[in-house]
Order: C-alpha cells, then structure tokens, then sequence
C-alpha cells in the first residue's frame, strides 16, 4: 500500500470535491477540520476520498437539502481518527452489515469502497485499525477510519 501524508490525503479530496460540485451543480458543501499536529503523518493512499464519494453517491442520492459533508481528522492518544460525515439519507442496520461485508456495492463509483479500505487499512496495520459506520436513517452517516499515528520515517511496526 502506497503512503501519503494526511495533508496530500486532503488535497486529493479537495480536488476531487472541486470536479464533483461541478459535476452535480447541487448545493454541497465540504468542512474540513485536520489538526494540525498530524498533517505530516503518514497514510494509506487512497483512503478518504471513496469515503467521501461514497457520501455523495448514496448519502445525497434522494435528499431535498443541501448536501453538507464533515472531514475531520484528530490524534486520539496514539491514533489517528478520521471521520467522514454526511447529512445524507442515512443508513439502517442492515445496510451498515452488508456494506461492512462488502455485499453492497454501489454501482457507480470507482469501486474502490469501503470494504477495500477496511482490508487494506487492515492488512497494513493489523485487525484493531480499520473502518466503522455509524448512521442514523434520514439524519445522517458517519465513516470513522481509525489508524495508527505514524511520523514520517517510522514504520508500522
């Protein structure tokens, strides 16, 4: 798996945001909120932005507002949390385990998913790092990706 600084991460979804505005010409804003302390970090590449399209693509597919998306990104004691929120339609149970085992998946995207970021993130750092859902049906959906607070120079052990 090929790693990046967590600014670099945030760049590619800033770009990516830019062409989807475009794209849908819908009223969708993004907020990002990155500590500072942490830019420099290293992470897989390619880790938040099917996130992100994924908030898009399923979470603002059959909503009448405004489509608000949250990145934040924090070091929670040696780790490295990242939440991807959206205001979106939200999920139910049973869709949250079925994405989580990589049976939904969605038609248009790029098909990287959330299933290829939990394995990946999983192969590179081990079971306790990876990805998890939280939703609330017509509220909202949040991906927390939670991984190992790693310095330029430093391995994974």
């Amino acid at each position: 798996t090929e790693m990046i600084t967590v600014e670099d991460e945030l760049n590619y979804v800033k770009q990516y945001m830019n062409i989807q505005k475009y794209r849908y010409l819908e009223a969708m804003s993004v907020v990002y909120d990155a500590e500072e302390e942490i830019l420099n970090c290293i992470i897989p590449r390619l880790i938040l932005q099917p996130i992100v399209e994924n908030a898009i693509i399923h979470g603002f597919a059959r909503i009448n507002k405004p489509g608000l998306i949250s990145v934040k990104i924090f070091k929670d004691d040696d780790v490295i949390r990242m939440e991807v929120t959206d205001n979106g339609i939200g999920l139910t149970r049973l869709e949250i385990d079925k994405i989580q085992q990589g049976l939904d998946f969605p038609k248009n995207s790029t098909g990287i998913g959330l299933k290829n970021v939990n394995e990946r993130i999983k192969l590179a750092f081990g079971e306790m790092f990876g990805v998890t859902i939280f939703s609330e049906p017509e509220l909202f959906t949040t991906v927390e990706i939670i991984i190992p607070e790693i310095r330029r120079g430093q391995h994974a052990t």
